[in-house]
């Protein structure tokens, strides 16, 4: 999870959802966006992209190295705060997580 605070307290789901998808579609070479939709995190209104493509990874004291992954973001803001949930993993294993990963996502809570 991370909380970003660079937003007004006038920004919308809709000037958030801009801003990251331009981010992320340009950040990485050969990415592909899975799908998109409007969703809920924490009963409040939220947006998931899914998207596949290389990127740079590192375990422990290991290299960088260039693995291809899938990614789930699902992003909402409150009060000028948006945060986001990220789930990564390896495309080749990437479906086999997402059960308990969806779990940890609808256990989330903003106070």
């Amino acid at each position: 999870m991370s909380i970003n605070d660079s937003f007004t307290e006038h920004a919308t789901l809709d000037t958030v959802t801009q801003k990251y998808a331009d981010a992320i579609t340009t950040a990485y070479k050969d990415l592909k966006v899975l799908s998109k939709d409007r969703t809920t995190l924490s009963g409040q209104p939220a947006f998931r992209a899914v998207y596949r493509g290389v990127l740079p990874v590192q375990y422990a004291d290991d290299p960088v190295r260039a693995e291809t992954l899938k990614v789930n973001q699902t992003w909402t803001i409150r009060n000028a705060l948006v945060y986001t949930l990220t789930c990564k993993a390896l495309a080749v294993v990437y479906n086999r997580f997402l059960p308990h990963a969806r779990q940890i996502m609808k256990s989330f809570t903003l106070t």
